[in-house]
């Protein structure tokens, strides 16, 4: 009976490595994909030498434990050969049922050993207590860890790149585990104690409110400004202009100079002025706010400024294309630009009826030779169109009757998308209705700015101020001065489908 006991610690003692070897199996699972760290307390180190083919395995373990009883085998052994021929996901699963077994086994050896009062069966159960407290525990999380590698596998784990496995995080973690049980057994050291963290899922962490915030206000798309920057600018720096620009340009001209014959009266030209002036328009824009709005959340004031001077911006590059000239509006292009024809008088007369097949292109191109001519193919020199971007889109997709582009010669797309109609670039903007197209010399028109963008905010109203409400307001003053004798520096297409018709070749 003493003898099988101590047969029984012996076997006990071989299974607390076996133990110990799986628990830094499981470390390697959990290298591949999950947290896991092994911690050894001892007075000192191990040394090496534990591979995958050694660990221990149940069966053999419990082999004919009693006479006359069939050998346990609830799991079939495989070499080490074999092993490594399996595929990754089918050495998992040989880990799992290898870990299950050996839990079986571990089970039916405690019954065995407290049908017992020997003792060396007492000190058996010692040893016993002092490792049942972590086994169950720890060949759990193995199981479960080894399962989910599995799992991991099936899913597609090795083709993200998880296949590779650092087997030697394994050596070392089980010749550290024999090192120590060694030490025990002998009683250099009181207690070998692992540490292996299972698998934590995000929902693990209750309650959270956590996460990554993005600083930045998202913008609804609004419109590009490019007016602005196509005119030139010019202070107002009179005191006393009484919110007006004044200039003063020649109206009509009589050039008579002529060859004179000996003693022939000389020829008289002609000149006379016209004064002409323009009013400063003001734009301006509010918005009203609680100051707890304000205090409550920082990017309430930045956010209101930049809402508040956009505005002002869209509305100002609006009013400098499309402005009426009646107060409060500027005077934008559309209110002075000259119109597209090819009728009696016009710079392009001589067009009318002579285009086979006009294109929008076509078009385009007799507009900006109009200005031109206008400027007695000397002062004006077009610097931008303006189009819908739907007729820029049509323009470039225009085909002949065999599919072939014919605006090539005509039409240049820049490197950065830009289109270039003979050479002038041409500007998207929804402000142009479609099948409107305008064009200029827009160096000939000035920016006077009285007052730039300018906010104020204030709470100066009796009932805002018991409110604790206050008005953010944004204001700008400014002109657009083109000068009469340079009206005809711009066009306006009103039709571009017209102006096709009326330069169709018949």
């Amino acid at each position: 009976m003493k003898k099988r006991n101590q047969g029984f610690a012996k076997m006990l003692s071989i299974f607390a490595i076996a133990i110990l070897a799986f628990v830094a199996v499981g470390s390697v699972m959990a290298c591949s994909g999950m947290d896991a760290s092994l911690l050894v307390d001892s007075f000192s180190g191990g040394g090496i030498g534990v591979s995958m083919a050694t660990l221990p395995i149940w069966f053999t373990m419990v082999k004919n434990a009693k006479e006359g009883e069939p050998d346990v085998k609830t799991f079939k052994e495989i070499d080490e050969n074999a092993y490594n021929d399996l595929k990754e996901e089918d050495q998992l699963k040989y880990m799992t049922d290898m870990i299950k077994a050996n839990r079986i086994g571990f089970n039916e050896l405690k019954e065995r050993i407290s049908e017992s009062d020997d003792t060396d069966v007492k000190a058996v159960k010692e040893l016993e207590e002092e490792f049942k407290t972590f086994s169950s525990k720890m060949l759990n999380s193995i199981e479960k860890q080894a399962e989910l590698m599995a799992e991991i596998q099936r899913n597609g784990g090795a083709a993200a790149g998880k296949s590779e496995i650092d087997y030697s995080l394994t050596i070392n973690a089980v010749e550290k585990v024999k090192d120590s049980i060694a030490k025990m057994k002998s009683g250099d050291i009181k207690s070998v104690i692992f540490n292996i963290k299972s698998t934590v899922v995000p929902g693990d962490v209750q309650g959270s409110t956590a996460s990554q915030r993005i600083m930045e206000i998202g913008k609804i798309p609004v419109r590009k400004t490019p007016l602005r920057d196509l005119f030139t600018s010019a202070p107002i720096t009179e005191g006393r202009n009484n919110g007006k620009i004044t200039y003063v340009d020649q109206d009509t001209l009589a050039r008579n100079a002529n060859n004179v014959a000996k003693c022939a009266a000389v020829p008289e030209s002609d000149i006379n002025w016209q004064e002409y002036s323009c009013d400063v328009e003001k734009i301006g824009d509010s918005i009203k706010v609680c100051q707890a709005a304000l205090e409550d959340f920082d990017f309430i004031a930045n956010e209101i400024d930049q809402f508040l001077r956009e505005n002002i911006r869209l509305k100002f590059d609006q009013q400098l294309l499309l402005g009426s000239g009646v107060t409060p509006q500027l005077k934008g292009v559309d209110s002075i630009a000259q119109a597209w024809s090819v009728g009696v008088g016009s710079p392009i007369e001589n067009l009318a009826l002579q285009i086979q097949a006009p294109t929008i292109a076509d078009v385009v191109s007799t507009a900006l030779k109009q200005i031109e001519n206008s400027g007695q193919n000397n002062s004006y020199v077009v610097n931008a169109i303006l189009m819908n971007p739907e007729d820029v889109e049509l323009m470039i997709l225009t085909k002949d009757l065999n599919n072939n582009s014919v605006n090539e010669k005509i039409i240049r797309i820049g490197d950065d998308g830009t289109v270039f109609v003979k050479g002038v670039a041409v500007i998207e903007n929804p402000l142009v209705p479609q099948n409107v197209a305008y064009a200029g010399d827009f160096t000939k028109g000035t920016i006077y700015i009285t007052r730039d963008l300018n906010i104020k905010m204030t709470d100066s109203n009796a009932t805002e101020f018991l409110s604790d409400v206050s008005t953010i307001k944004g204001t700008m003053r400014a002109a657009l001065v083109i000068r009469n004798v340079w009206a005809n520096a711009f066009i306006k297409v009103a039709s571009i489908s017209a102006a096709q018709t009326a330069l169709t070749k018949p």
